[in-house]
C-alpha cells in the first residue's frame, strides 16, 4: 500500500505540472496562431501558472484555449493509450482525470470568485452558463476516468488480478 501511495503522490505531482503545461500551451498556441505577442509564460514550482499576451486580436478564444487545451490534451492522450498495459493505462487515466477535474473546477469555482481565466472570460463576453457547462462536463468526465480505474487500492498494481481477500491481507 505504501508503494501505491508513493506512485499516487508522484502521479499527482506529474498531473499538476502536466495540467498547467497543457493549459498554458492552449493559451500560447491560440494566441500565437492569431498573431498575438506572447509576453510571458510562467509555470512556477509553487503556485499557479499564467500566460501574458499582448495585441491579441482574439482574446476570447485565447482565454478559452487554456481550459479547452488542458481538457483536450487529456482526452487525446486517453484515446492514444486505450491499448496500453493496465498499470500504464491507469497512470494515464489518473493524469487525464486530474487534468479534466482541475480545468473543470477552475472554471466552475472561478465563477464564484471571478478570478483568473474566469474573470477574463466573463469580461470578454462569455456567459456564466458556458463556463458552468464546460466546468461541470469536464469535471464529470474526469471523475468518470477515475471511476474507471476501480478500487483505489488497485490503482497502480500490475496486470495481475488482486482478489478482495488478498487486499484485506495486505491491509491487515
Amino acid at each position: 500500500m505504501l508503494r501505491q501511495l508513493k506512485i499516487l503522490l508522484l502521479a499527482s505531482l506529474c498531473s499538476w505540472y502536466g495540467m498547467m503545461t497543457f493549459h498554458e500551451a492552449g493559451h500560447v498556441i491560440v494566441a500565437w496562431s492569431s498573431g498575438a505577442e506572447i509576453v510571458e509564460v510562467s509555470i512556477p514550482l509553487l503556485g499557479f501558472s499564467h500566460t501574458v499576451v499582448k495585441n491579441d486580436p482574439n482574446p476570447l478564444w485565447t482565454a478559452w484555449a487554456g481550459a479547452l487545451g488542458g481538457a483536450g490534451v487529456a482526452l487525446f492522450v486517453l484515446l492514444v493509450t486505450v491499448r496500453f498495459p493496465r498499470r500504464a493505462r491507469h497512470i494515464v487515466l489518473y493524469m487525464a482525470g486530474f487534468s479534466l477535474v482541475a480545468n473543470g473546477l477552475y472554471l466552475t469555482v472561478g465563477l464564484l470568485y471571478r478570478a483568473g481565466d474566469c474573470e477574463v472570460l466573463l469580461r470578454l463576453g462569455a456567459e456564466p452558463s458556458q463556463l458552468l457547462l464546460f466546468g461541470l462536463t469536464s469535471t464529470g468526465m474526469g471523475l468518470i476516468c477515475w471511476h474507471r480505474m476501480g478500487d483505489v487500492r488497485t490503482f497502480f498494481l500490475p496486470d495481475a488480478v488482486v482478489s478482495e481477500e488478498e487486499m484485506v491481507k495486505k491491509d491487515g
